[in-house]
């Protein structure tokens, strides 16, 4: 247990010019990553406004329907996911502009903040995994027991 360092205790850390590189490097990327998760968010966005318009021009609004699909509901789907890839490229963002500022300006608060808000990009990619492993798990589950419900 003496590998071991207390959450408590202050770490000095020391970022070689290598290391300051590789940051700088990733929050160029970062950085053009979350304005293309941006303009994604805003083609969503306008997709769930327009989404009515478009189904009404085609055969699958009419498969739907026969389906009891609202289209209203559609768009309540499309608007959640334009809210969650606005989320994720705006702590991808604030990561590589606080990181960015902390490394030119030698701030070790900037790169803190940039820290703690990659940690909530991470944290928020997680609870996507884990929410959209759980819908394929229950959907094989759904699946089967549908399969062996209809096959007697």
């Amino acid at each position: 247990m003496e590998n071991q360092i207390d959450i408590q205790d202050e770490i000095k850390l020391r970022i070689t010019p290598s290391a300051a590189n590789y940051l700088l490097t990733a929050t160029r990327w970062a950085k053009f990553l979350a304005i293309l998760g941006f303009v994604y968010s805003g083609v969503v966005l306008i997709l769930a406004f327009s989404i009515g318009a478009i189904m009404s021009l085609s055969m699958a609004s009419a498969q739907m329907a026969m389906a009891g699909i609202p289209v209203v509901f559609l768009s309540f789907i499309y608007i959640v996911i334009a809210i969650i890839s606005f989320l994720v490229a705006f702590y991808m963002y604030s990561f590589a502009s606080k990181c960015q500022k902390g490394v030119n300006l030698h701030d070790e608060y900037e790169i803190e903040v940039g820290m703690k808000a990659m940690k909530t990009f991470y944290m928020i990619w997680g609870i996507i995994a884990i929410v959209g492993l759980s819908i394929v798990v229950l959907s094989l589950f759904v699946g089967i027991i549908a399969s062996a419900a209809y096959s007697v």
